[in-house]
């Protein structure tokens, strides 16, 4: 099969069931009616804070998505060298902080619509539902004086696949991925400590992010995290080891 024609046909696709979802519709008057949905992110809460299974139940004070978007983006500003000296080019090279923060940018956006699904629960039919969504992203492109969002669809993509990939063309997003990780653990640390939530399960969840962590970025990235919390931290003696 010519594989040109193949990825036209599943681009026609996406084209056509974009059309009969939004095009032609009579309820979209302006360009703001396609933009609306996507404002919505700032309203989905982390569902990761609310898991009645695991005895972990914050309640309606906690995160949305996009306030962890944008933690992301903050720890990736702050904590990532800007450039790289000559011995760690060779070491690492393509990367790149700005794509890293680029990638971070809009990596959960599909929730907008999806809502938050917590990756050790999600099936088959959830991860169908977030590529129907970023298919969604991606057409809108098609639309007149829009902005160009395949690029987020692509990024998001890659950043999933990412994981154990030890290629030049995949480390910014191996980091990417660990700060989304990392962010995860600092807001954990922030509810146990700073605010003083009871989160029953502090030490297992600490422990699965923690090992989550691939890159040697991340890891300089997540030792300055949890400086300041040493000595709480190790009053857990599974965690105590691993620090």
């Amino acid at each position: 099969m010519n594989s040109k024609l193949f990825t036209l046909s599943l681009n026609l696709r996406k084209y056509l069931s974009f059309y009969c979802e939004v095009v032609g519709s009579d309820k979209i008057q302006s360009k703001f009616d396609l933009f609306k949905p996507l404002y919505g992110i700032k309203k989905i809460k982390r569902a990761g804070w609310n898991r009645k299974e695991k005895g972990r139940m914050l309640g309606e004070s906690v995160e949305s998505v996009a306030a962890h978007m944008y933690g992301c983006i903050l720890i990736a500003k702050f904590f990532l060298t800007d450039k790289l000296n000559e011995e760690e080019s060779r070491n690492y090279p393509g990367y790149d902080k700005r794509r890293v923060i680029e990638i971070l940018l809009f990596h959960d956006l599909a929730e907008y619509s999806t809502g938050d699904v917590p990756s050790d629960v999600k099936g088959t039919e959830d991860v169908r539902q977030e590529q129907a969504v970023w298919n969604h992203i991606e057409m809108l492109t098609s639309y007149q004086d829009i902005g160009d969002l395949n690029g987020a669809a692509i990024d998001w993509a890659k950043m999933q696949n990412s994981t154990g990939n030890t290629s030049a063309e995949h480390l910014n997003y191996r980091i990417a991925r660990d700060i989304d990780k990392i962010e995860n653990l600092v807001q954990l640390l922030v509810y146990k400590y700073d605010e003083q939530r009871e989160i029953p399960d502090f030490e297992d969840f600490f422990i699965c992010l923690y090992r989550k962590i691939e890159t040697s970025f991340g890891s300089s990235i997540l030792a300055e995290v949890c400086k300041p919390y040493r000595n709480s931290l190790f009053q857990f003696a599974k965690i105590r080891i691993m620090l």
